[in-house]
């Protein structure tokens, strides 16, 4: 499903797509480690009021950028935060959890799904 069916603006097609693609190579990076066979979870919904949501989850303990780390690594939180909405992050012993968010609205107008 695209991000054109839940009612995000075409605006914010390329972000939503980044975003998210950024948040499953980290999951797949980070949380598993490059092993493809274990299961990353995607969950997408349209929310009641003008949001959509997007979470990710895996079974890794989340990693964390250390001070003074490779200067070239680093950067996916930050662009997380910057392409979304809003952004939470949740880290457990059993897994970690990126859900990103986006609104729907435009200039105070809700935009209506596509229906195809």
């Amino acid at each position: 499903m695209g991000a054109c069916h839940l009612g995000v603006p075409s605006a914010r097609y390329d972000d939503v797509q980044l975003a998210v693609h950024e948040a499953l190579a980290n999951a797949l990076e980070h949380g598993h480690g490059g092993d493809g066979a274990r299961p990353i979870d995607v969950e997408v919904a349209r929310g009641e009021h003008g949001t959509v949501t997007v979470r990710i989850g895996d079974e890794g303990a989340g990693t964390r950028r250390s001070p003074g780390g490779d200067p070239d690594r680093g950067r996916g939180r930050d662009l997380l935060h910057r392409l979304s909405d809003d952004v939470a992050e949740r880290s457990t012993s059993s897994g970690t959890s990126v859900t990103l968010w986006w609104s729907t609205q435009v200039a105070g107008t809700e935009v209506a799904p596509w229906r195809g």
